[in-house]
């Protein structure tokens, strides 16, 4: 494969990634990871277990969204190295 059919594959691919930025509102999901991660730490968090359990569920599921995310964006700037 050329470099410029590299080139030309990279600029779509940032495309395809901030695009997905957008739609998994990548921003907002940090700001609600802090929070539920600031609100496992207050004190009687675990006196209701169901709800604590139903938060850590939510939160586990919004740090995979955005581990994904950031995995792709690693490898997408990885190919402007090549």
């Amino acid at each position: 494969m050329e470099k410029f059919e590299i080139l030309k594959y990279h600029e779509d691919f940032e495309t395809r990634c901030s695009e997905l930025s957008k739609v998994l509102n990548i921003e907002v999901l940090k700001e609600e990871v802090s929070k539920l991660e600031v609100e496992m730490q207050q004190d009687g968090f675990w006196n209701n277990v169901k709800y604590a359990e139903a938060l850590i569920n939510n939160l586990n599921n919004k740090k995979n969204k955005l581990n994904n995310y950031f995995e792709i964006k690693k490898m997408v700037d990885e190919l402007s190295t090549i």
